[in-house]
């Protein structure tokens, strides 16, 4: 659910900090709508309220392309003032506007895995079936939203 992957993309965020012994600095993980479209306002607050950060790691693509927007109306330019890079990686599937450098992941395979989990709990009820956690690798697809960060 997006709730579960919110929570492991903060956890793999928690994560990297801790494997390159980088302080957590909570002003830099902000919560907000995941709804593309919904609460501009405050994408935009968040997006606006500090001016020292180098990189907006969104949870999905069309959240990426509303940041860009907003830094690109407000002066800041991708990739190089900010990186932007998405999550989902939809520009396999569809003609973005931008180039955007995105985290994609197998979705054919946890659609089929979640199919065949599907027909084996059809097939064999269980109530005090566990829920299956699937995991999938993910790969950074770089395209022209984000760079590597200059000294």
């Amino acid at each position: 659910t997006c709730i579960s992957s919110a929570v492991d993309r903060l956890a793999g965020y928690y994560q990297a900090l801790q494997d390159y012994q980088i302080p957590f600095d909570p002003d830099l993980v902000q919560t907000i709508s995941i709804t593309a479209g919904k609460n501009l306002a405050g994408k935009k607050q968040i997006l606006l309220a500090r001016q020292d950060y180098t990189a907006v790691l969104a949870f999905s693509d069309l959240i990426a392309l509303e940041a860009i927007d907003i830094l690109n109306e407000n002066g800041r330019r991708v990739p190089e003032d900010v990186s932007v890079i998405g999550f989902d990686n939809i520009q396999s599937q569809f003609m973005l506007p931008t180039h955007l450098t995105s985290i994609s992941t197998a979705k054919s395979a946890l659609a089929s895995r979640a199919v065949e989990l599907l027909i084996s709990r059809i097939e064999q009820p269980d109530p005090s079936a566990k829920p299956v956690q699937i995991v999938l690798p993910a790969r950074l697809v770089q395209r022209q939203t984000a760079q590597r960060l200059r000294q």
